[in-house]
């Protein structure tokens, strides 16, 4: 009795990591696929120019994609990107390219502290060193 009502789907289970073909398709899978291992801004944002391209007459989809995009940026930790809301992949690339100076300027400053750092714990333990 418990047969008749289970779900007769198919499916096919795509190992984003192992596909590596995806980089050369140009459908909106393999775009969803290659933003999610997209691994520096410029990548991002050559994505999201193709997507404005492909979806230009289908505002729809566009909005869904930016609130997915915005969504997926916000999650990622390596970026550490607050993005207000935006109804649009244009409204999210004209934001990345506005915010993609001051992330450059970040990310010298921490680079900077840190070889400050590194630096300053290196000629300590030579002081150490020298003690010992």
């Amino acid at each position: 009795m418990v047969e008749y009502f289970k779900p007769q789907l198919k499916y096919l289970l795509i190992e984003e990591n192992v596909y590596t073909e995806l980089a050369s398709l140009n459908n909106l899978v393999a775009a969803v696929f290659r933003f999610e291992q997209a691994d520096s801004l410029a990548i991002i944002e050559g994505l999201i120019s193709l997507l404005i391209d492909w979806l230009d007459d289908r505002p729809d989809l566009r909005r869904m994609f930016s609130l997915w995009i915005r969504a997926t940026l916000m999650r990622k930790q390596n970026y550490g990107i607050l993005l207000p809301q935006a109804d649009d992949l244009q409204e999210i690339k004209v934001m990345l390219a506005d915010r993609l100076e001051q992330w450059a300027l970040a990310y010298i400053a921490e680079g900077e502290l840190k070889g400050k750092l590194e630096g300053e714990l290196k000629g300590e333990m030579l002081v150490l060193q020298r003690f010992f």
